[in-house]
């Protein structure tokens, strides 16, 4: 099942043991196009810190909610190790969220979570792929060489948006901005962009796969998809209140001749 990222920004969280605070982003790693984290706002009793959530410790999606629940009491969050709200996530920041947590750790394997297709939880300390004194040895380098590559993760609040979304390009047509996104619900794969066609298509809204992205230009703010942007005007409307069916989904991928895996 599918579900819009904009009906999760501002939900209240609540831990195990009453409320957590609110959404205020989301972060995906722009590689394999998998939610990562959900950024929690806790100031009223945690000011200046970034909590992040992987989504390993969040119960199911709510479609018909207003909270989400997570599966971790207020003290846990509150003794995590610690990132200033100010600062970015470093790779070092999620080897030591992941070791105390026992999320496993996504960027570890070939899969969409690593070693899993799903976000999981281990004991806490534990990594199949990993002794102990291996991880603290990566984190080591990690903290040491500046230029070490993070995980390419980037805010949903920054890309998608209603009116500050990045410019969508097809063969070098502009065909509207990045509205929203649709996660899958077991995976929390982003599986399509929500575009807003703009004055070139009456501002409908399309749904195109995450998989058909040719380049992003981080610096402009632009993405190139490989479609014909011809297709545009067949293609099914998007309503954030009906579902996407799988019959949906494949009329989609035949119209813009892509292979549909079910």
């Amino acid at each position: 099942m599918l579900f819009p990222t904009s009906k999760l920004e501002g939900l209240r969280i609540d831990a195990s043991d009453g409320e957590l605070g609110k959404i205020k982003d989301i972060y995906f790693d722009d590689k394999k196009w998998t939610i990562r984290y959900v950024v929690a706002d806790t100031r009223k009793w945690l000011p200046g810190k970034k909590v992040l959530l992987s989504p390993a410790s969040l119960k199911e999606i709510p479609f018909d909610s207003d909270k989400i629940e997570v599966d971790l009491d207020k003290e846990t969050i509150r003794n995590a190790p610690p990132i200033e709200d100010h600062e970015p996530v470093s790779v070092r920041n999620e080897m030591e969220l992941s070791r105390y947590y026992g999320w496993s750790p996504y960027w570890e394997g070939e899969y969409l979570w690593g070693t899993m297709g799903y976000p999981q939880i281990m004991e806490p300390g534990a990594n199949p792929t990993m002794m102990a004194d291996e991880k603290m040895e990566q984190e080591k380098k990690a903290e040491d060489n500046p230029a070490h590559p993070d995980h390419n993760l980037r805010s949903v609040r920054e890309v998608a948006g209603e009116k500050s979304g990045y410019r969508v390009f097809a063969q070098n047509q502009e065909i509207g901005h990045l509205e929203d996104f649709s996660i899958q619900q077991e995976t929390y794969k982003l599986q399509y962009m929500v575009i807003n066609t703009g004055s070139w298509l009456n501002e409908k809204l399309r749904i195109l796969s995450t998989d058909w992205i040719e380049s992003i230009d981080w610096e402009n703010h632009i993405v190139k998809v490989d479609i014909d942007p011809g297709q545009l005007k067949n293609a099914p409307d998007y309503d954030y209140e009906h579902e996407v069916t799988r019959d949906v989904e494949e009329h989609m991928h035949q119209l813009y001749a892509k292979p549909f895996q079910i």
